[in-house]
């Protein structure tokens, strides 16, 4: 499977990939929401190709963020490199909440053991309650 994209944090180009049909689809950017808390927004399909975007993405929001929300709800394929690239930040102490609602991402999450690793949502509306905020 070959997909393409950019990358959307901290002046990042956004994450997209290549449609069945060669069109990219339409991604909004990486949000910071408060300080330490960003949400990041992968779009179709991320394989080995974008895996390297993906990690790059991790490193522009871990310089000033702690909490990432990261929202597969448009994410019709992951791969293990992607999901590899989900839990090194983890694994770094930064906390990292997955919004994989039913499709063929979560079933490849739910297959490999990621919410067991990592808190899981079906929306990002219940991730976003679930950070803890420092006010």
């Amino acid at each position: 499977m070959q997909a393409s994209g950019r990358l959307a944090a901290a002046g990042m180009p956004l994450i997209r990939s290549v449609g069945a049909r060669g069109d990219e689809a339409p991604a909004p950017p990486t949000t910071q929401l408060e300080a330490s808390l960003w949400v990041l927004r992968l779009v179709g399909e991320h394989d080995l190709s974008t895996a390297p975007l993906v990690e790059a993405a991790f490193e522009r929001i871990e310089a000033s963020g702690t909490t990432v929300v990261v929202d597969l709800t448009d994410t019709s394929f992951i791969d293990s490199a992607v999901i590899g690239a989900l839990i090194r930040p983890a694994r770094r102490g930064k906390t990292l909440l997955l919004v994989a609602p039913r499709g063929i991402a979560r079933k490849t999450l739910d297959l490999v053991g990621i919410p067991e690793l990592l808190r899981t949502f079906e929306t990002r509306d219940e991730a976003l309650q679930a950070v803890e905020r420092h006010d």
